[in-house]
């Protein structure tokens, strides 16, 4: 099952108190919190927003019985930087959707790769080279859909939203 809630946080921010908020939506949520329980019971709680300040955060968290998983997609860690004064830096290139060049930043190194632009690509040439299918196929982006939608239909009617 899916419950979700989305709102628009910044519609109708006034100008004078958007601070660093680079992001504004016309017709679409900018903020989003999902929960998904599976049959087996467990669960995965899914927060997205476009008003980040700071950048984007991308990332993955789990935790079982006996282990912790943590994986940081954006920013990682691979390489930072920190900066007092950006003047120097107006042709340097970090990341996506961050205001200030200036404090610690998250330098993403091969941003193609990090972010997996590169290997969905060369899955891609490979299935049309050989005719293999691909890793991440119809039945996978199905799956996927289904629980979009199901958090659309959740936050939209308030209520938890059950997928078969």
């Amino acid at each position: 099952s899916v419950l979700c809630d989305a709102s628009q946080v910044t519609v109708g921010l006034p100008s004078d108190e958007r601070g660093s908020i680079l992001s504004n939506p016309i017709d679409v949520e900018d903020w989003s919190e999902a929960i998904l329980t599976f049959s087996d019971g467990t669960k995965a709680v899914i927060s997205s927003g476009d008003m980040i300040v700071g950048g984007v955060r991308n990332k993955i968290e789990a935790y079982t019985s006996n282990a912790c998983y943590e994986g940081r997609i954006a920013p990682n860690d691979a390489f930072l930087c920190y900066h007092t004064d950006a003047s120097k830096l107006t042709d340097v290139y970090m990341t996506e959707k961050v205001e200030t060049k200036t404090g610690w930043q998250h330098v993403f190194l091969c941003e193609e790769e990090m972010r997996g632009y590169v290997g969905e690509l060369e899955d891609f040439l490979r299935c049309v080279d050989t005719g293999k299918e691909p890793e991440s196929g119809f039945p996978l982006a199905y799956e996927t859909m289904k629980v979009l939608y199901a958090a659309y239909a959740s936050a939209g009617s308030n209520s938890r939203f059950y997928v078969e």
